[in-house]
């Protein structure tokens, strides 16, 4: 709705959404048609069966869209979770991203050695040669629409799942309590996308039916 590129689209993103995330507006608005204003009181239904692609993650809200499968960040974590974060409550995955990306490569020798051990245990068997751990070659690897799709895929979910645990794990640090070992945590993550590409092969998802045998054949 907010990325189309209709002449509808682009009206309600101008007209009713005004720079906001369709989730976060107020149901009880009097801006809108009628048609509008039942839309927004269907959201809840919509969630059970919504998921938001990350892609390079420009037009997917961090806060609202439920692009992790644990669902969107404003009903696990409420209003409190945006002011311990500290990321805008209109931010993007993309942003956000980035914010945390860097904090943690800025902090402690012991939270650099976090990105680097858990994103580099995801995919460093699928790039290969051509990994790296910098922010601007990770959104060009996320964003490329012309690389294989089950490789593209492995490498965007890799990417969201090792956002939500450093961002999880980062927060243990703001709250003085002690991260989960490094080795634990690489099995937990890699687990997590097994069950995905299992999940997919189980569904019959196009050009996923290989996703897991491809994934087997990437860890080192």
């Amino acid at each position: 709705m907010s990325t189309g590129k209709s002449l509808w689209g682009k009206w309600i993103e101008e007209n009713l959404l005004r720079k906001k995330s369709f989730w976060e507006v107020k149901s009880k608005t009097q801006i809108g048609s009628w048609m509008w204003r039942k839309l927004l009181k269907l959201r809840d239904i919509a969630k059970t069966f919504y998921m938001k692609e990350i892609g390079n993650g420009r037009h997917t809200f961090f806060w609202y869209d439920k692009w992790s499968d644990r669902g969107a960040l404003i009903d696990i974590l409420g209003e409190r979770g945006i002011i311990d974060m500290g990321i805008g409550r209109e931010s993007t995955v993309e942003e956000a991203s980035y914010l945390l990306w860097i904090e943690l490569q800025d902090g402690a020798n012991v939270r650099i050695q976090y990105v680097s051990s858990i994103w580099g245990s995801l995919v460093k068997g699928i790039l290969k040669e051509t990994y790296t751990n910098e922010w601007k070659d990770i959104v060009i690897w996320i964003s490329d629409e012309k690389m294989e799709r089950m490789r593209l895929f492995c490498i965007r979910y890799a990417f969201q799942i090792a956002l939500y645990t450093l961002w999880r794990e980062r927060n243990k640090v703001r709250h003085e309590k002690k991260l989960m070992p490094i080795e634990v945590l690489k099995k937990l993550v890699d687990k997590g996308v097994r069950n995905k590409l299992s999940l997919m092969r189980s569904k019959k998802v196009r050009f996923m039916e290989k996703g897991l045998q491809f994934w087997f054949s990437t860890r080192l």
